[in-house]
């Protein structure tokens, strides 16, 4: 029998837990309870964002807290737990914001991450042995590995706000509602509040904080590119803008873009991921072989 090591935050797909037989009896094989972790995790991040600050010595000018906002579709889910207490009002969701003050903030640049994941391919998909279970993954590249960058990046940020050296403000995002069936839930709502001006984040204390000026100059994120050979591995997907500062961004992305293929195809072409595409599982040493049935390179 297959075991997951233990973890404190398990279930973190927006829509856990779906309401079927080969769901509850995976989760129960699996030894995970039948509700979602998301919101102990978003309480977890602002913990860590807010003890960054304090810190720093910048509370007061540095906070984080979270961009609430109910989950709203044109289909009903009746099966997806979250779905449902949403409909009822239960629940919400959020995106949590660390925000970072320039002196004089006049821009924001915005790094982001999604801090829900998918379902596990191998608990769903019959010929990958699975039993149509639809459980959540870890997540530990997609896409806790961004989570993890963004609790590092805050401490060094906040360091280079003590000290007068940013040049604009600093927001890091982490975004909920990613993975389907909510498909981008939280980056919607995030940018739809940015173009309306009506961008409110809430502290933990309950203090509120309107967002609605700024001059947001571009957006850029990793993304997947399923047509690239398997020595290949991931792009960047960059939405400049205009003018100077823009441009800048967007030849920071294409440089980073470059370096990152650069290294995927040569940890690619090395042992242990020799022979294994960009969305192959590497090897577990434990077992000595790759947990996917012939490392099919399916998700």
């Amino acid at each position: 029998m297959r075991r997951w090591p233990t973890a404190p935050f398990q279930n973190k797909d927006n829509a856990d837990c779906y309401q079927d037989e080969p769901t509850n009896e995976a989760l129960t094989r699996l030894d995970r309870q039948h509700c979602r972790d998301l919101e102990a995790l978003g309480d977890y991040l602002m913990k860590r964002h807010g003890e960054s600050i304090a810190a720093a010595g910048l509370t007061g000018k540095a906070w984080v807290g979270e961009h609430a906002f109910h989950w709203t579709t044109d289909f009903e889910f009746q099966r997806w737990e979250a779905w449902v207490r949403n409909q009822k009002g239960e629940v919400h969701e959020r995106n949590i914001v660390l925000r970072i003050r320039e002196r004089i903030p006049v821009r924001q640049f915005i790094l982001a991450d999604h801090y829900d994941t998918a379902y596990m391919y191998d608990e769903y998909e019959p010929k990958a042995g699975g039993t149509l279970a639809r459980v959540a993954a870890l997540g530990a590249d997609d896409n806790h590995s961004a989570t993890a960058a963004l609790l590092l990046a805050a401490p060094i940020l906040l360091q280079l706000s003590k000290e007068g050296k940013l040049a604009c403000d600093i927001w890091l995002v982490h975004l909920t509602g990613e993975e389907f069936p909510s498909d981008c839930l939280g980056a919607r709502n995030l940018c739809q509040g940015l173009v309306e001006r009506t961008l409110k984040i809430v502290e933990p204390g309950g203090k509120c904080h309107d967002l609605k000026q700024g001059d947001l100059q571009g957006s850029v994120c990793r993304r997947h590119d399923r047509t690239q050979q398997p020595t290949r591995s991931h792009v960047f997907q960059i939405a400049p803008g205009e003018g100077k500062a823009s441009a800048w961004l967007a030849y920071q992305a294409h440089q980073a873009n470059e370096t990152w293929n650069r290294l995927a195809r040569e940890a690619n072409l090395e042992s242990p991921r020799k022979g294994m595409g960009p969305y192959v599982r590497s090897i577990d040493p434990k077992k000595g072989a790759c947990p996917l049935p012939a490392c099919t390179g399916k998700r």
